[in-house]
Parts: structure tokens; sequence; C-alpha cells
């Protein structure tokens, strides 16, 4: 992704191009299954966000960051909350508001 946007740019401001004018990338992968890994390391926890870092401590703004969520554990999570997928306070979203005024 991070290579598509640098040629894409490169070619679009030809002469005028430099490496300030390429935009941070963010990869989202979404695991309606997720391997052992993610299972293994947390039940309760779903996002996984990733940075590239350097081993001497020298700290650059790099340009691609990953985040991985796990859509099986955070369906776990809610189901045995006993709620439905709503914001963090658990307030329920819009349709079941809706559903559980008519009752």
């Amino acid at each position: 992704m991070l290579l598509r946007q640098y040629k894409r740019v490169r070619r679009e401001l030809g002469k005028k191009f430099h490496y300030r004018d390429i935009k941070k990338v963010y990869t989202i992968v979404l695991f309606e299954k997720s391997n052992s890994v993610f299972k293994s390391f947390s039940k309760d926890i779903y996002i996984h966000r990733f940075q590239q870092q350097s081993d001497s401590g020298i700290e650059l703004n790099l340009l691609q960051e990953y985040t991985f969520i796990c859509l099986d554990i955070f369906d776990d999570i809610i189901h045995n909350e006993g709620r439905n997928a709503g914001d963090e306070s658990g307030e329920r979203i819009a349709g079941d508001r809706d559903a559980e005024d008519k009752r």
C-alpha cells in the first residue's frame, strides 16, 4: 500500500515530489476467525495495534501502522456480557433500542 502511494504521488508531482508528500498508511485486518496466537494471548482483547520500532531506541515517524481486529473474540465478549454491540459504555445500538421501546 505504501509503495502504491509512493508511485502514485511521485508520478503526480514529478520533479516537485518530496518524501514528506507521502501520508501515513493504516492497514486494518479483520479476522472472522482469529488464529491461536490471538486467542492464547487474551480472551478479552480483540484489537491489536502494531507499529514498527527500532532496536536501537531511535524514534522515527514511520509511515505504516497495522491494526488487527478479531471479530470472533469481539463476538464472544459481547455474547458473554449479555448485551448487543454498542459503544464501550454498554449503550445498545439504535435498532435495538427501537425494538425495546415497542415492547
